[in-house]
């Protein structure tokens, strides 16, 4: 008897921990969208609201949420872990990532985006977008949208991104605008306005470089789209067209200001006057919009944020279910970490957002505004992820002036394009 009860012990205990072990671990989100500590902290927090209103919205998810460090040993270390795990069928769950992290010479987890979707680290979602609950596909941003798109499929959803602008007030400046236009016939036969829109600003961002040269690199052959000798010239013609404007070459202008389009624009902005001096912009203050046109025709965004599904997952539904609301209309209007965090800099990917009655952060424009809003979101031709290149041409730019001596220039330049030849070939 004695036997027969320590057996059914046993086999009682064996059940007991193999409904242990069989238990499913929670969701595992890996967000990393924050430009400081306190922000970290903050995203974490809402985070994890986000998620009690998707249980709400009647899809309860047990989720884990892990926000990477943002700068020093801890990152590093964090980074490791995280990609050893991924190479050994493990990780994440489910990405929510910003392209360049917002701390200056943070790495970020994917450094090419695009070779990550090559090389099958994530989930082919095109049968899951199909079931979509949240998203309205056919509202987001076409061209933005097919970035985080290879040949076997849609594999990253961009969140947010952006695209140099510049703005006139209405009436002030004569736009043509069409997406066949390139960097060259701007130059060449553009009007005084497109060619000021063309004209390096103050307040150019990172994104102009790369945007004005428009696809970068074939990633899967490791190749740059664009010599040595292209990016010098690039450059100069940049310089040399900033310093006509200055020198007023193109004509008395109207008021205008360049800057990578954003939520909010309107509240930190002072179009520049033809006398070098600065006149407010009142919120509301009709106005017209004119893109950079890249080397290669039409013009080219930059995307700031995505996510993506770890391609190892065992919870597919889950993990869609967390990025397919996070697309929604409502989250990406009125979400903290979209309104707080993801939207920092940059413009959400649904297209019905920013007009009035679809405020985003409080904020819209006038109808008249969004007009002018929408005929140069229709430039837009292409879309690459914010990655290490990006950044380099950025470093390059900041450190060139119209009075830099021709062999300088050269020199810088080479160098960044052998940095970024090496940044490929280790990819």
């Amino acid at each position: 008897m004695k036997k027969v009860l320590a057996a059914c012990i046993i086999l009682l205990c064996c059940v007991l921990t193999s409904c242990t072990q069989q238990k499913p671990a929670a969701l595992h989100i890996l967000l990393d969208v924050c430009g400081d500590s306190r922000s970290a902290a903050e995203a974490e927090a809402k985070m994890e609201n986000f998620i009690t209103n998707m249980a709400y919205s009647g899809i309860p998810i047990e989720a884990e949420i892990e926000v990477m460090p943002v700068t020093g040993s801890d990152r590093k270390a964090a980074l490791q872990r995280v990609r050893t795990e991924i190479a050994s069928g493990k990780g994440p769950d489910v990405f929510i990532l910003s392209a360049e992290p917002r701390t200056v010479n943070a790495e970020p987890l994917f450094g090419f985006p695009e070779c990550a979707m090559d090389d099958g680290r994530f989930l082919v979602l095109d049968e899951l977008i199909e079931k979509a609950q949240f998203m309205e596909w056919d509202k987001l941003t076409p061209a933005v949208m097919e970035a985080g798109r290879t040949e076997d499929g849609q594999m990253l959803l961009p969140l947010t991104y952006t695209f140099p602008v510049t703005v006139f007030r209405k009436g002030e400046a004569a736009l043509e605008l069409s997406p066949d236009l390139t960097w060259d016939q701007v130059l060449a036969e553009g009007s005084p306005y497109l060619k000021a829109a063309a004209a390096p600003g103050s307040r150019c961002g990172s994104e102009y470089l790369s945007g004005l040269l428009g696809e970068l690199a074939d990633y899967p052959a490791e190749e740059l789209l664009f010599t040595q000798e292209e990016l010098v010239q690039r450059i100069r013609e940049t310089l040399e067209l900033a310093q006509s404007r200055d020198e007023k070459a193109f004509g008395e202008l109207p008021d205008y200001q360049g800057f990578p389009m954003c939520v909010d624009f309107e509240y930190d902005f002072y179009p520049k006057k033809g006398d070098g001096s600065y006149a407010a912009l009142r919120p509301g203050d009709p106005v017209e919009m004119a893109p950079l046109y890249s080397v290669q025709g039409g013009c080219r965004a930059t995307i700031r944020t995505y996510g993506g599904i770890n391609r190892n997952t065992k919870r597919p539904e889950e993990a869609f279910a967390v990025l397919d609301m996070l697309l929604s209309g409502e989250v990406q209007a009125k979400g903290a970490l979209f309104s707080q965090d993801l939207l920092v800099g940059s413009v959400p990917t649904h297209e019905d957002l920013m007009r009035e009655g679809c405020e985003v952060r409080f904020w819209s424009m006038t109808d008249e505004n969004f007009q002018a809003y929408e005929r140069a979101r229709q430039q837009i031709t292409s879309a690459g992820f914010g990655n290490r290149l990006t950044n380099e041409l950025f470093q390059l730019y900041a450190k060139c002036s119209w009075r830099m001596k021709p062999e300088d220039l050269e020199k810088q330049a080479a160098e960044t394009y052998r940095v970024m030849q090496m940044m490929l070939a280790e990819s």
